[in-house]
């Protein structure tokens, strides 16, 4: 899980320098995360 939020993190410094790419990868996969987080 902790490589996936990497992952999110570097795409979302990608997506800070051209907001035209990834501009919904980040927030689904955070989604995602917390809705799998959160029944722990």
């Amino acid at each position: 899980m902790s490589v996936i939020l990497i992952v999110l993190g570097v795409v979302g410094i990608i997506h800070a320098f051209l907001p035209f790419i990834f501009t919904k990868t980040v927030s689904n996969g955070i989604k995602k995360l917390y809705a799998q987080v959160k029944d722990f």
